[in-house]
């Protein structure tokens, strides 16, 4: 089973990549957050029984950075696989396996999640 956190503090955006993730890869469990700080708090309060396999995260967003996140998850949870997304190539996205450009094309998006996690579908 696959677990994926979506951050964005677009909260349409989140629900869409929610359902889109549901179906390209059935039976994950994805979770939605709108803020690094947010993301990051949940990730740390669910740590000992939840472990993300993915992070997808915009950039740029109020309440905490997408860069400051990728930082965190990489430094504690070098496991996890990270996708940025942003409107602007930017600092700092270098340490995500993939970088997406906003606007985003859905069908680039799910190529990508499945090749970062590749190894891990059944």
């Amino acid at each position: 089973m696959i677990t994926v956190m979506v951050v964005d503090d677009e909260i349409s955006l989140t629900k869409l990549l929610k359902l889109m993730i549901e179906r390209a890869f059935p039976g994950a469990i994805v979770v939605t957050v709108h803020s690094g700080d947010q993301a990051w708090d949940y990730i740390q309060a669910n740590s000992n029984h939840l472990r993300f396999d993915l992070v997808l995260t915009d950039v740029r967003m109020p309440n905490g950075n997408g860069v400051v996140l990728m930082q965190r998850i990489k430094r504690f949870f070098p496991r996890t696989h990270i996708v940025a997304m942003s409107g602007l190539q930017e600092a700092g996205t270098e340490i995500a396996d993939a970088f997406i450009p906003k606007p985003l094309d859905l069908n680039v998006l799910t190529n990508a999640l499945k090749e970062v996690l590749g190894r891990n579908i059944a």
